[in-house]
C-alpha cells in the first residue's frame, strides 16, 4: 500500500524528477534552505544502494557516478584515519570488516525488495539477513512517530548546523532523504530538535540523523548534480553514502540444474527445460547452467522438467541485478502417501555455491548446525523428485 504524499507547504517548490520520486525545495524565514527527496519504495524502478567497503572515501557525486544513482547523500559519521564508519556499514551484501553496531549508533537497512528498517541506537544487533545495504547514524530524531526532544543536549546537538537525515513512514513504503544547508549565506542550519520536527512533519515514523556539518551534501542527477550548498565551499570526501538508483524493473535469473548434489560440479544435467511463471524459458547447457535475461522484478516461479523429473521453486528476481535460482534434482526414493503424481519437495542445501553475493536468497554467517540448517532452508531451494 502506498503512503499518500505529504502535502507541500506554501512556498515549497515541488517537482517529480523521476517516477516514484518527489523533490521538495523549501525555504524558511529562519532562514534555511531545505532539500527534501521523497521516495516511493513501492515504485518498481527504484533500487537503493549503499557504499561497498572498497569504495569508501569518495564525495557524494563520485559515489553517485560510480553506482549510477540518480539521488545520493552522505552517510554515517566516520574516522579520517581510515574512513571507517562510526556504526555498522554494508554495501551489496558485504559488511565492512572494520565496522559494527554499538549502543550509540542506529542504522537504516535495505533489502533487495526495497524492504527497509531503522534500528534504535540503543539496540545493538547485527543487520538482519534480508539487509544487503546498511548506513549507520546517530541519534534518532523521530522515534515511533514522535519527534525526539534533546534536553539537555550537547552543544553540537543544540547548535544549528548543516544536517543530513533519513526517515521512513510507519508502513515502510516511503523514505525521505533530507539535507539542510548551514553555515552559509541564507541558511543557518538546524538543531537536532528542529530536525526532528521537520522529519515528523514530512511523515516520518522513524528518522535518523546522519553525518552533518561539512559532510552534508545532496546529489540529484536530473538537477545537474549537487543541489545543496556544502559549508566547506566544496564537497567533502566522506566514508559512505546512501543512493537511490532508477533502474529497469527487470533482472537476470541464472542457475544450475544438478542431480542429487548442488555442490557437485560434475552432476550438471543438460537439456533440462526451465520455465518461468513469466512465460520465459531456457534449456540447460552441458554443465546444467541456464540463464534467462529481462525477467520482470518480483516473485517468479521456476519449473524444471526433463526425463521424468519435475519440480518448482519460487525466487524473488532483483531489479538490475543477477539472481541465482539453482536446483538439485533427485529421484523419489519412495513416499507411499505421495501417490498423486505431483512432485514432492524437501528443504534444499543452499543456492549455487559459486554465487559471491547470494542476493537472491540471502546468506547467513550464523554458526551451529541448527542455525546453518535454518539459513539454508531460507534460500528456498526445492529438491526435485522424480515422478512415480
Amino acid at each position: 500500500m502506498c503512503t499518500r504524499p505529504v502535502a507541500a507547504r506554501a512556498g515549497d517548490k515541488v517537482t517529480t524528477p523521476y517516477a516514484g520520486i518527489r523533490r521538495i525545495e523549501r525555504t524558511t524565514a529562519t532562514p534555511n534552505r531545505i532539500h527534501i527527496v521523497e521516495v516511493d519504495l513501492t515504485s518498481p524502478g527504484i533500487r537503493l544502494r549503499a557504499t561497498r567497503s572498497q569504495h569508501r572515501k569518495r564525495t557524494v557525486s563520485s559515489f553517485a557516478d560510480l553506482y549510477d544513482c540518480e539521488i545520493a547523500t552522505n552517510g554515517d559519521l566516520f574516522s579520517y584515519a581510515d574512513y571507517s564508519t562510526s556504526g555498522v556499514a554494508m554495501g551489496h551484501g558485504e559488511k565492512w570488516a572494520d565496522t559494527s553496531d554499538n549502543s550509540t549508533q542506529g542504522y537504516i537497512g535495505f533489502g533487495v525488495r526495497n524492504d527497509v528498517a531503522i534500528t534504535l541506537p540503543s539496540t545493538v544487533k547485527a543487520p538482519d539477513d534480508w539487509m544487503v545495504d546498511v548506513v549507520g547514524g546517530r541519534p534518532m530524531v523521530v522515534k515511533d512517530g514522535a519527534a525526539v526532544t534533546f534536553n539537555p543536549c550537547s552543544d553540537s546537538f543544540c547548535v544549528r548546523n548543516p544536517r543530513t537525515a533519513v526517515g521512513i513512514d510507519e508502513a515502510h513504503t516511503t523514505m525521505w532523504l533530507v539535507v539542510v544547508d548551514g553555515r552559509v549565506s541564507g541558511s543557518v542550519g538546524m538543531s537536532l530538535n528542529e530536525l526532528g520536527l521537520l522529519m515528523k512533519g514530512l511523515g516520518a515514523h522513524r528518522a535518523l540523523n546522519l553525518d552533518g556539518g561539512g559532510s552534508s551534501a545532496m546529489y540529484i542527477k536530473a538537477a545537474g548534480g549537487i543541489v545543496s550548498t556544502p559549508s566547506d565551499g566544496v564537497q567533502r570526501t566522506v566514508a559512505n553514502h546512501l543512493g537511490v538508483c532508477i533502474v529497469p524493473p527487470k533482472g537476470t535469473l541464472r542457475g544450475y540444474i544438478r542431480k542429487d548434489d548442488i555442490y557437485d560440479e560434475s552432476a550438471g544435467m543438460a537439456g533440462v527445460t526451465v520455465t518461468l511463471s513469466s512465460g520465459q524459458s531456457a534449456v540447460t547447457a552441458g554443465d546444467g547452467l541456464y540463464e534467462i535475461a529481462e525477467v520482470p522484478r518480483g516473485d517468479v516461479t521456476i519449473t524444471a522438467a526433463a526425463d521424468g523429473y519435475a519440480g518448482e521453486r519460487e525466487v524473488y528476481v532483483t531489479a538490475d541485478d543477477l539472481t541465482w535460482g539453482s536446483v538439485a534434482m533427485s529421484e523419489d526414493l519412495g513416499d507411499d502417501d505421495d501417490d498423486d503424481g505431483e512432485p514432492g519437495s524437501d528443504a534444499g542445501i543452499g543456492d549455487h555455491p559459486e554465487n559471491p553475493d547470494m542476493l537472491g536468497g540471502g546468506c547467513s554467517t550464523s554458526s551451529g548446525g541448527a542455525s546453518l540448517w535454518l539459513a539454508l532452508l531460507g534460500t528456498g531451494l526445492i529438491v526435485l523428485r522424480r515422478r512415480r
